[in-house]
């Protein structure tokens, strides 16, 4: 297996890059060859320590439809492996899903390996044990996987079972399969549809100077990064955060509105009310009504909507996880963009030719006042508190900024 595990990784990164540009045919091709090699790789190898027979099933949700992996192990090896798609109306668990299908296959005359490894057992499969011994006289036991070598086939199986849902989706619908992420946020932030496209705005300035606006964009769960903004914040008394946020709002949207390009499902400001009053306005002044916009807040997690919502994430749920990986990834790309900013304005600043006044000086000296403007109304005493600037130093720089 080892010769295949860099072709194996190859292929699932081409499979990722295809779904991100919504290249389905070229995913599902992609994926076929796949699957092609693990067959291959997997099937002719032990793949449990034991000579042991049984028989692996899991599944893999996305309404209307279930995607079920049987893996039939025998004397210790995978001899086969079967994919079944099957009816999930909304509301059906995986044990529901579990529960139907191996009352259908187990009883319908097929013969199966004594014991059964699901991901949880739960009592209806008690039944199925009863009616195969009173009806067939067969003896099964359904079971938790007990060992690592187990539990990791168990996770293959469920690999193999959302793959197949995936090509399912490609190939009859059109559309790929949502993430886990966006299927909770849909459900959690009762959504119309699945927020696929996901923006989030973060501001970064220094105390009001070089003020920047950034966006990141994330497509399924997942960056999309030829599609992230920059914003130089223009208006100059644009000093607040919401001042800002509504500048950025302003022109990311009617950009997007002249070019006829789709609004995101979801976007989100990095920020608490204020900033999503000023996001409000924007959309309003342009016309725009049908964008879900929510502002989300650090101190605990809490997402705020226009119409008065106030919604918390479950901490350790895949929803909250793309959530904090948006906002990061946002708040990342504005704090760069705000860095190369500042540090051109640096460069040409009035602090140049002073000597022992390096890069690394003049960066500490607008750390700590913020701006030229500021440093200039500042007294000795007050520039010799800088960080690696002494009394002497700061006679110097105050005179050169005076004189």
């Amino acid at each position: 297996m080892g010769r295949t595990e860099s072709v194996e990784d190859y292929l699932s990164k081409e499979i990722e890059k295809a779904k991100q540009n919504l290249e389905f045919e070229k995913a599902a091709r992609l994926r076929d060859a796949l699957y092609s090699i693990r067959e291959l790789s997997r099937t002719q190898q032990a793949v449990l320590n034991e000579d042991k027979s049984v028989d692996i099933i899991t599944c893999s949700i996305h309404h209307p439809y279930a995607s079920v992996c049987l893996f039939r192990i025998r004397n210790g090896k995978l001899l086969d492996r079967e994919t079944f798609i099957l009816d999930a109306p909304l509301g059906s668990e995986e044990k529901d899903v579990i529960y139907s299908f191996c009352l259908q296959y187990y009883l319908s005359g097929i013969l199966g390996a004594k014991e059964v490894i699901v991901k949880s057992f739960f009592d209806e499969l008690k039944e199925i044990e009863k009616a195969l011994s009173v009806k067939r006289n067969v003896q099964v036991k359904f079971r938790e996987p007990d060992t690592e070598e187990e539990k990791n086939l168990l996770k293959l199986a469920e690999e193999n079972a959302r793959f197949k849902l995936e090509e399912y989706y490609i190939e009859k619908k059109g559309k790929i399969l949502p993430s886990k992420g966006v299927i909770e946020l849909k459900e959690t932030l009762n959504l119309e549809k699945f927020p696929f496209h996901i923006e989030c705005l973060d501001i970064s300035h220094t105390f009001g100077d070089e003020r920047v606006g950034a966006i990141v964009v994330f497509k399924n769960g997942k960056p999309d990064k030829k599609s992230y903004r920059k914003f130089k914040i223009k208006t100059e008394s644009a000093k607040s955060d919401p001042h800002m946020v509504r500048e950025v709002v302003l022109r990311r949207f009617k950009r997007l509105k002249e070019e006829e390009e789709e609004f995101p499902d979801l976007f989100i400001i990095d920020g608490g009310k204020p900033q999503l009053s000023a996001a409000i306005s924007a959309l309003k002044e342009i016309g725009i009504s049908n964008v879900n916009v929510c502002a989300f807040a650090k101190t605990f997690d809490q997402l705020y909507f226009p119409d008065g919502r106030l919604v918390m994430i479950p901490k350790k749920s895949y929803g909250i996880k793309l959530l904090r990986n948006i906002r990061s990834e946002a708040h990342r790309f504005a704090v760069s963009y705000h860095r190369v900013k500042r540090g051109k304005k640096v460069k040409v600043s009035e602090l140049d030719g002073i000597p022992g006044i390096g890069e690394h000086k003049k960066m500490e000296i607008l750390k700590y006042f913020g701006s030229i403007e500021k440093l200039k109304g500042a007294s000795v005493d007050e520039i010799a508190r800088v960080k690696g600037i002494g009394k002497k130093l700061a006679e110097i720089i105050y005179e050169k900024l005076h004189g």
